[in-house]
C-alpha cells in the first residue's frame, strides 16, 4: 500500500483536505469537507503521490494516495470509516475515479 501507521489522532470533521491537481483521480477537484478520522505520523513510501492531505500541528499528512509498483496500480483511501464520510460528493467522485484509474 505504501505506508505504516503509528497514530490516529482523532476526527477530521469539517476539514478541507488539499487536492493537488497532479493526478487524473483528482484532476479539476478542489478542497472538500468530510467527516472522518484522520491518520497522522504515517511512514510513507517515497514514490506515492498524495491525492488528499490534512494538516496536523503544521505538518501535511496524506489521506489518499496513488502509486505504481511494477506493473500494478495502487490507490489507498484512509477515509471511509463510516457512512458520514461517503456523504461527501467529492469523496464519492474520488472513489469512482480511483476505480476507473485502477482498471484502465
Amino acid at each position: 500500500m505504501g505506508a505504516g501507521n503509528d497514530d490516529a489522532p482523532g476526527p477530521l470533521a469539517g476539514a478541507h483536505p488539499g487536492l493537488p491537481d497532479r493526478h487524473p483521480i483528482v484532476a479539476g477537484l478542489g478542497d472538500f469537507e468530510v467527516d472522518d478520522e484522520r491518520y497522522t505520523y504515517l511512514r510513507t513510501a517515497p514514490d506515492l503521490v498524495p491525492l488528499a492531505t490534512h494538516e496536523h500541528e503544521g505538518v501535511e499528512y496524506p489521506l489518499l494516495w496513488a502509486r505504481t509498483y511494477g506493473d500494478a496500480r495502487i490507490v489507498y483511501d484512509a477515509l471511509g470509516h463510516d457512512a458520514a464520510s461517503f456523504a461527501s460528493p467529492t469523496h464519492r467522485t474520488i472513489i469512482a475515479r480511483a476505480a476507473h484509474w485502477l482498471t484502465d
